[in-house]
């Protein structure tokens, strides 16, 4: 009888393992159905907000359905984006980005791997054939100019390089969702350099929280671009001081460097959307591309842009817009 008494015991322990195991699978079968349910809501709530996007963009820059974007020359007005690289193999980015360059290393590797870049283009530029795309401008080509290192840090000659890349290539315009807080020589030279060539610069004022402009957004004859909220209000990240343009810039959706979707804030993708709107400004209206490029365009923003009623301090001129 004592024999027996090890065997029920074990029995009863097996069987109490056993009951376990499969209560703790069917617990974790309908975790991961409840996770797959809650992904997938949040890829509806995204995809529903990503088209809320694009009505309240479109409305804002005054497109509508009517608008053909084109090109003068015939030829697409080339943006230059100086940030830290693109993700070249997003869906909504495939065929647009047409050249790349390492401003930091003058190496191969043109990855975003900080994740800000590829947002940015994806604010810019849209592929002509998917209506559903948030990128401002569906005429268009994007050349990556890697100056931000992998870490989000910047320096003033890693820029400067890329500046001289962008002018050798004789892109249209530079979208730089980047600043420094202070001005340099160097810096003034290569921008005055960029637009006597015609190439419009337009640049992100700084998440500064109220103080000015950062460069070269400062430079009189950069476009400089502050932020707004949903409701064309400054945000606490806005700066104060030389503004010459703003666009929302809170919570916007872009495209990820995971080759997602993902939300962004601050005026870096304020810039791009004002970049977005310059390049069909470029495309449409018949303007010779030289020394006096940068006074024309200013010109006609200003005069189509939505004004805001407040300091000038803090808005500029308002929201640009379509031509």
């Amino acid at each position: 009888m004592g024999d027996n008494i090890p065997k029920k015991f074990t029995f009863t322990g097996l069987a109490l393992t056993i009951f376990l195991m499969f209560f703790f699978v069917l617990l974790y079968m309908e975790f991961l159905k409840n996770a797959q349910i809650e992904v997938k809501s949040q890829d509806e709530t995204l995809n529903q907000l990503k088209k809320q996007q694009i009505v309240t963009l479109n409305k804002l820059f005054n497109y509508n359905s009517s608008f053909e974007s084109k090109s003068i020359s015939g030829d697409k007005v080339v943006v230059a984006v100086l940030d830290s690289g693109i993700n070249q193999n997003h869906t909504d980015l495939k065929g647009i980005v047409k050249k790349s360059f390492n401003a930091l290393n003058n190496s191969n590797d043109l990855s975003d791997n900080f994740g800000h870049g590829t947002a940015v283009a994806g604010l810019i530029a849209s592929k002509n054939d998917d209506s559903d795309s948030i990128g401002i401008s569906k005429n268009v080509d994007i050349y990556s100019v890697k100056v931000i290192q992998d870490n989000g840090e910047v320096n003033v000659s890693d820029f400067i390089h890329g500046l001289r890349w962008s002018i050798d290539e004789n892109v249209d315009v530079i979208n730089v969702s980047l600043g420094f807080n202070s001005e340099s020589k160097e810096l003034k030279d290569i921008v005055d350099e960029a637009v006597n060539n015609g190439i419009i610069i337009v640049a992100s004022s700084g998440n500064t929280n109220g103080l000015n402009a950062q460069y070269p957004a400062r430079f009189e004859n950069v476009i400089s671009v502050g932020v707004v909220n949903e409701q064309l209000l400054p945000t606490n990240l806005s700066a104060i001081g030389k503004i010459d343009f703003v666009a929302p810039g809170t919570n916007l959706i872009s495209l990820d460097n995971h080759g997602e979707y993902s939300k962004f804030s601050g005026s870096s993708f304020s810039t791009a959307l004002v970049s977005g709107v310059i390049v069909e400004n470029l495309n449409n209206l018949d303007i010779e591309k030289g020394k006096n490029t940068f006074s024309e365009v200013m010109y006609l923003l200003k005069k189509n842009s939505k004004g805001i009623n407040l300091n000038k301090e803090n808005v500029g001129n308002g929201v640009p817009t379509f031509p």
